[in-house]
């Protein structure tokens, strides 16, 4: 990658931080007002248009951020950034609304050190959750009518370092350490029609701070396991991140009229569950690439302090993605291009009633060839999550992927003549 290029994407991935740092506007579902938020699931940007699946996957030319011992297969330096659009259209029995934002998809930088022995470094920075809401409700408090409004922004972000490495033929390891941290305000607002009624507003804001470690695996051995030539494509991972006890430190104030009281300052604990998943994939001809995944967190009512009409449970996410490479020596630029897709259903952590929130997601995407090594990745996934039964909200979820991916030859030794 020539300095030309090299300057574009480093002005570029620095301007997409800049947008995320900006955008503070609480556009999104009114679900991620609880725990934790929307959690967001962010594999790389080959995956991403695949309904983020790719466990087993592993080899040249992309980062995968969802298993550390995918890290292996790659020979040049990587960087990868990218920005996402997000449209949700919420409804409900009593009506619907839009809204949207842009944010600050993630970045990640990887290097090989011994080829070999599949040794590879990784830096990662991808959103975790984000809270994004604004409700608002109205009844009758103290024997008037009052309009309530809930809003929130912020959310977690994740700092992560990797790297893998392959100590048995096509069996790879892989390990990362993750830091998670980040700000969730919350406000709530009380606005009273009666004018002899004093207006309030109760603000809540707690930093989140934590870590945790992820273990991966990926064994493409079975050919020779089972002496069976036919699964010579065939591979299989696994990955498990183990809990993460956050520290909170809180402050709540409430404000009437001009008054700014200080209820409480102190900090908690909350705990996020261990999560694990599986994955298996198979390459045909060379150029098609199939793969599911299954991933699993075990979320208990004790892990939040949360209202009483949401349950707690278990989370699941199931996914099956597929990719169609560009054949050897594709000499113009139609012919380079990778075509991409997947499906996802995912059940969520929270259940409020009886009712689940769950989303179902479709993708697709290409992979455009923008230089040696390098690609623009375009995503596309539409989904539905929740339901309108009971007086809740369904979302319609329309989100667009750009990201840049690119490589160079860094760290290279050459011989003397």
């Amino acid at each position: 990658m020539n300095n030309s290029i090299r300057r574009r994407l480093f002005c570029v991935t620095v301007a997409l931080a800049f947008v995320s740092m900006t955008n503070a506007m609480a556009n999104g579902s009114a679900y991620s007002r609880f725990g934790i938020g929307d959690r967001t699931l962010f594999g790389g940007s080959r995956l991403y248009a695949m309904a983020n699946t790719g466990l087993s996957l592993h080899g040249d030319g992309f980062i995968n951020l969802l298993n550390p011992a995918g890290l292996a297969g790659i020979t040049e330096t990587r960087i990868t950034g990218g920005f996402e659009y997000q449209n949700f259209s919420s409804k409900d029995n009593l009506g619907s609304a839009k809204y949207a934002r842009g944010e600050f998809q993630g970045l990640a930088f990887a290097f090989p050190i011994s080829k070999a022995h599949g040794i590879s470094m990784l830096l990662e920075a991808t959103p975790y959750s984000t809270v994004r809401y604004a409700v608002e409700s109205q009844g009758d408090q103290l024997g008037t009518t009052s309009t309530q409004k809930f809003y929130g922004t912020g959310g977690l972000t994740t700092f992560s370092i990797g790297g893998s490495y392959s100590p048995f033929k096509k069996t790879i390891f892989g390990l990362k350490f993750n830091y998670l941290f980040g700000g969730i305000n919350q406000f709530n607002f009380i606005n009273f029609d009666d004018p002899s009624f004093t207006d309030s507003e109760l603000q809540r804001y707690g930093y989140h701070s934590g870590s945790s470690v992820t273990l991966g695996g990926i064994y493409h051995g079975f050919a020779d396991l089972f002496n069976a030539p036919s699964l010579e494509n065939l591979s299989v991972g696994l990955v498990f991140t183990t809990p993460t006890s956050l520290k909170v430190r809180e402050e709540t104030f409430r404000v009437i009229s001009t008054i700014l009281d200080t209820l409480r300052i102190g900090s908690r604990s909350q705990e996020i569950p261990t999560a694990w998943g599986a994955g298996i994939s198979y390459d045909f001809s060379e150029r098609y690439t199939i793969a599911g995944d299954v991933q699993m967190q075990h979320w208990k009512p004790e892990n939040f302090s949360t209202q009483q009409t949401v349950n707690i449970r278990e989370s699941a996410r199931f996914g099956i993605g597929f990719e169609a490479r560009p054949a050897r020596g594709a000499n113009s630029f139609l012919t380079a291009i990778a075509y991409r897709a997947g499906i996802a259903y995912h059940s969520s952590y929270i259940k409020i009633g009886n009712e689940p929130i769950d989303e179902l997601l479709v993708s697709g995407g290409v992979g455009l060839p923008i230089g040696f090594g390098s690609r623009m990745n375009i995503g596309l996934q539409v989904g539905v999550r929740g339901t309108t039964n009971n007086n809740l909200q369904q979302d319609t979820i329309f989100r667009l992927s750009l990201s840049l991916s690119a490589s160079e030859a860094w760290f290279l030794t050459f011989e003397e003549e």
